[in-house]
C-alpha cells in the first residue's frame, strides 16, 4: 500500500495522463479481492504480477489507438519502470544491482505481454499463462485461476470499450475484481 499512497498522493489535476493511467492500473492491482479471494500471494512478487496484468490491460487498448495510444503507452512504459527503480532503492537494493533488475523485471514485462495477449487471442491457454507467471509462487485452485482469466478477459473487453479520446486524457475505469473463488 505504501507505493499505491505514496503515488496518489503524488498526483494532482495538472499531473500526466500516463501518471494518472500508472495509478488506476496500480490501484486495481492492490484490490484486497485479488489477495483474499484469488490466490494471488500478497508479496513484492505478487503485486508485481499483478501490476503487469492490469499494466498489459492499458497497453493493449492503448496501442488500438493508433499513434497517440502507442505513444502514450510507452510515457505510460517509461513511467512503470522509473517507479520500480525507486522502489527497488527504497527497499535499499544497491546502485550497482539497480540496472540489471529493473532490466530483468522489463524482460518479465515483455514476456507476460507475449504470454496474455497471445492468451486473448487463443493462441495458448490463459490458465497456464497465469499459473507459469501471476501464480508462480503460489497454490491457486483452478477454479481461483479461472475465476482470473475470466476477469481478465472481461477486462479487455471492457477497456475496448472506452473512447480512446478518454484514455489519452488518464482516464481509464477498470471493473470489480471478481470474488467468488476463495479457496
Amino acid at each position: 500500500m505504501r507505493v499505491l499512497a505514496k503515488l496518489t498522493q503524488r498526483l494532482r489535476a495538472g499531473d500526466t495522463p500516463a501518471e494518472h493511467l500508472y495509478a488506476a492500473a496500480v490501484a486495481q492491482a492492490r484490490r484486497e479481492e485479488f489477495y483474499l479471494y484469488q490466490g494471488v500471494a500478497d508479496t513484492v512478487r505478487g503485486r508485481f504480477e499483478l501490476i503487469c496484468v492490469h499494466v498489459f490491460l492499458l497497453f493493449r487498448r492503448l496501442k488500438a489507438c493508433g499513434q497517440p495510444g502507442r505513444a502514450r503507452a510507452q510515457e505510460l512504459h517509461d513511467l512503470m519502470f522509473a517507479d520500480m527503480d525507486r522502489s527497488l532503492r527504497e527497499m535499499g537494493i544497491g546502485d550497482m544491482s539497480i540496472g540489471k533488475k529493473v532490466k530483468q523485471l522489463a524482460t518479465n514485462l515483455y514476456g507476460r505481454i507475449q504470454a496474455y495477449d497471445g492468451s486473448l487471442r487463443a493462441e495458448e491457454s490463459l490458465t497456464e499463462a497465469l499459473r507459469r507467471n501471476l501464480y508462480s509462487d503460489s497454490q491457486p485452485s483452478a477454479e481461483q485461476v479461472a475465476s482470473l482469466g475470466s476477469y481478465i478477459r472481461r477486462e479487455a473487453e471492457h477497456l475496448a470499450s472506452q473512447d480512446c479520446a478518454e484514455l489519452l486524457t488518464g482516464r481509464a475505469a477498470f471493473g470489480q475484481p471478481p470474488v467468488g473463488a476463495r479457496e
